[in-house]
């Protein structure tokens, strides 16, 4: 890896680097005289003055490559190993936030299954109940469901990371804490007892205590969240704490709402000195990357996580990633194991006029408002959007990750023009069909529901000639990608909403297909519920919305 750099460094060609020309190489990088001195001096084993080529790439080589500390690491300038044990030892931003949750999951998931439902809020309600000595009764239980409601919408709390990943993409937004207040507006309202509008300490020792928090460390979290120290909290303080709880991405005093939190223990669980990375500087990587391309395939694969950005691409989604469109993106980031983070975008449900806006911050990454988009931090904050070039780009930009591992493309051209037909298909035909059908009126139901099965029937010729499972053959494409997060949303809308399912005997390859799909890791975590996708479509059917102009009302 090292001879191009020791062909560009070695200005005489005598095949020896000198002292000047090791530091004519090196200063460029910001490294002093005394700590190139040092580099120097270590990397020159056999102490002529001089630096072989073989003594540099061994260092080098060593540099990039050695996992515990040693006098190599000091290759490109003096390296503190306790300033880097001291990086290490404070959070990131994200697994601060994550272990937060970590905590607060496990103490509302009252039965201990891993999960936190509606069955675990009610006991939770319950064992507050009794300790106010009040019956719990049908009226408090619906408030308590509401609570469940508004912590884990649309059942999210079946899946940890899931929520996680929700809860740490909105702790994004620049206004996470002032959009989020209202969701403790529901728990205010069942801890209320008395109905006075303020919590006095007993209510909300009565709140808490169910989840394990003492009564030291109860009345330390009362004390923080009473702002103005009048010995209650009133729905705004106990907000502005819960909100800050979850979205905090440094420590603070709101860190405390769930009892007192030894940051000592988290930085503990988050730091492990055999996890030790020794990152060269950026200039370095710069250069570096430059030079991978002289390496060998092999090679080049084994530098990857040195040599490429770290910074991961940002996903900017709808809340809960309801939007099949943005779902594409996310099951081929996931596919293609490019690190990305989701980030959702608080749009407004559409309204009678049918426009739906998101905040106007957004439309300066992505100036027709719509999702998906990603940008690229690692590449000047680069956009790109559009789901179908979202999709390309991801494949292309994996290639230049030396993934030779994932592939959403074939390789043969016949292929891939049958690919872009399919997709085209599914753009221009199916999907418009579906949602025509969804939204048609009774007497247009048999036409209408016609016309999406000839839809059907193109996806299960190329299923019979391909002879599956997936639309192309053996590999999963972006063919898949492209319908299958409409082919879920449909499969539950129009059960519930036309008591229409897909018919086994005119469609069996469609059906498993379908099955065989929902059975990969990026798909299932690219779904959501069943239930937010009926609530979904219920606001959508009740303005009769046209879907962006997808839903054909020539009919009516």
């Amino acid at each position: 890896m090292s001879d191009p750099v020791f062909d560009a460094v070695d200005m005489n060609g005598d095949g020896m680097l000198s002292w000047k020309e090791f530091y004519a190489f090196i200063q460029p990088l910001g490294v002093s005289e005394v700590d190139a001195r040092h580099a120097f001096e270590m990397i020159d084993e056999n102490k002529d003055g001089k630096l072989s080529r073989k003594e540099l790439a061994k260092a080098n080589a060593h540099y990039y490559f050695d996992a515990t500390p040693s006098k190599y690491m000091h290759f490109y300038g003096v390296l503190d190993l306790d300033d880097i044990i001291q990086a290490k030892r404070t959070m990131s931003k994200e697994a601060f936030i994550r272990a937060k949750l970590k905590r607060v999951f496990a103490m509302k998931d009252q039965n201990g299954n891993g999960k936190v439902e509606l069955d675990d809020i009610l006991i939770w309600g319950r064992k507050a109940a009794q300790i106010s000595n009040i019956d719990f009764t049908p009226e408090l239980e619906a408030k308590w469901t509401k609570v469940y409601d508004s912590y884990f919408p649309h059942g999210v709390g079946q899946d940890i990371e899931k929520w996680m990943d929700n809860v740490v993409s909105f702790s994004k937004l620049p206004n996470a804490v002032d959009i989020t207040q209202d969701m403790s507006d529901p728990v205010f309202d069942a801890v209320d007892v008395n109905g006075d509008g303020m919590l006095s300490w007993k209510e909300f020792y009565a709140f808490i205590q169910p989840l394990g928090v003492s009564e030291v460390d109860a009345r330390h979290a009362f004390e923080m969240i009473d702002e103005n120290k009048d010995g209650k909290l009133s729905r705004k303080e106990l907000a502005k704490a819960n909100a800050h709880y979850y979205f905090d991405a440094t420590p603070s005093k709101y860190m405390h709402f769930y009892g007192v939190l030894d940051l000592d223990d988290l930085t503990e669980k988050q730091f492990d000195p055999s996890d030790l990375c020794l990152s060269p500087p950026k200039p370095v990587l710069m250069l570096m990357r430059a030079l991978n391309r002289f390496l060998p395939s092999f090679l080049q694969k084994k530098t990857s996580a040195i040599l490429l950005p770290n910074d991961p691409i940002e996903l900017y989604t709808v809340p809960f990633n309801t939007c099949p469109y943005s779902a594409r993106a996310m099951i081929a980031l996931i596919e293609l194991d490019i690190p990305f983070h989701k980030i959702e975008v608080p749009f407004k449900l559409p309204d009678k006029s049918g426009k739906s806006y998101p905040p106007a911050w957004y439309y300066d990454l992505n100036p027709r408002g719509k999702t998906p988009t990603l940008r690229l931090p690692a590449h000047d904050n680069k956009i790109v959007y559009e789901s179908s070039i979202v999709t390309h780009f991801l494949c292309d930009y994996s290639s230049t990750m030396e993934n030779k591992d994932a592939h959403l493309l074939p390789t043969d051209p016949f292929d891939k023009s049958k690919m872009a037909l399919l997709n085209d298909h599914a753009d221009n035909t199916l999907i418009p069909s579906i949602f025509t059908y969804l939204m048609g009126k009774e007497k247009d139901n048999n036409s209408l529901r016609d016309k999406m099965e000839e839809g059907f029937s193109i996806f299960e010729k190329a299923l019979e000639e391909s002879g599956g499972p997936y639309l192309l053959g053996d590999q999963f494409t972006l063919a898949d990608v492209h319908l299958v997060p409409f082919m879920y949303r449909m499969d539950v809308a129009l059960k519930h909403f036309k008591n229409y399912e897909v018919n086994k005997e005119k469609f069996p390859k469609l059906l498993d297909w379908y099955e065989t799909c929902r059975k990969r890791n990026s798909v299932y975590r690219a779904e959501f519920t069943s239930g937010a996708i009926i609530e979904n479509f219920r606001h959508f059917i009740e303005i009769d919305y046209d879907f962006g102009g997808l839903v054909d009302k020539s009919s009516e």
